[in-house]
């Protein structure tokens, strides 16, 4: 039978693949606990139903070295502190995850700012992004998990992520069964860029929703050296990784639109 990185491939140029490939995705920490109550033993899904995997083979393409997690103020059932990117933001402590934050401050006002923000902590930074642990993973085969989804997995707030509750638990969620998985097939290989690797999202990350869709008319010449930099931040990036791996498929997150339309106009 195919491997399943063969059917994966295969799949991605129309071709007919038996079994089907197959993955899941992760739940709503929410779900997961309700899950829980019900007789679900925490077994990840993918190996609940039997599917396949993709190993992840990205470092974090955001901010490195990251802001340091600052509670500003907080109360009975708010907290506002600023996260790993830089933002100070607002949420709730019970369920964060599920509401959305009320974004205060973002890092980014002019010119000035994102100069600074890209030579301190959005160029290549080699030893710290790619760092021996990531190193490690990769050439062992194993995931090598960014810190968003895992903490969504394991079922860290928003707080316990900002605060780096999520390298712990990416070292619990990674370790134990890639090299199972090695000896049981050969998985496809994905590096994802995830919330920085597109071009409205990540400036949307820098500059909040209001304040980018204004710059497109207030502040132009901004809007085009931040995608810019990006552009060639995210080459760095990727060529620095593969020179420890290949992949398989390139991932990117471009958050740039609602249930009734794009955030942006098409013209634009």
């Amino acid at each position: 039978m195919a491997t399943s990185r063969q059917r994966f491939m295969d799949t991605l140029e129309f071709k007919s693949v038996d079994p089907l490939w197959m993955r899941t995705s992760y739940p709503w920490v929410e779900t997961s606990n309700l899950w829980r109550t019900q007789g679900y033993d925490g077994t990840p899904l993918d190996d609940h139903f039997q599917v396949d995997r993709i190993v992840r083979v990205d470092p974090w393409y955001g901010p490195v070295p990251e802001f340091e997690y600052e509670v500003v103020e907080e109360d009975e059932r708010t907290i506002l502190y600023i996260n790993h990117e830089g933002i100070l933001m607002r949420e709730f402590k019970v369920s964060p995850d599920t509401s959305m934050p009320n974004f205060v401050k973002f890092p980014v006002e002019n010119e000035a700012d994102f100069e600074k923000l890209a030579a301190e902590r959005l160029v290549l930074n080699a030893e710290e992004r790619l760092g021996e642990d990531w190193q490690r993973r990769v050439a062992a085969g194993q995931e090598t998990e960014n810190r968003v989804m895992t903490a969504m997995a394991e079922g860290h707030s928003g707080s316990d992520l900002a605060n780096g509750g999520s390298q712990s638990a990416q070292q619990e969620s990674s370790a134990g069964d890639d090299t199972e998985w090695e000896a049981q097939d050969i998985w496809p290989r994905q590096c994802w860029a995830d919330r920085w690797g597109g071009f409205f999202g990540s400036l949307r990350n820098m500059m909040g929703v209001e304040n980018l869709c204004l710059a497109f008319y207030d502040q132009p010449a901004l809007v085009e050296r931040m995608m810019e930099q990006r552009v060639d931040a995210i080459i760095d990036i990727t060529a620095e990784v593969m020179k420890y791996t290949d992949f398989d498929v390139f991932w990117f997150w471009e958050d740039m639109a609602y249930k009734a339309g794009p955030l942006i106009g098409p013209k634009l």
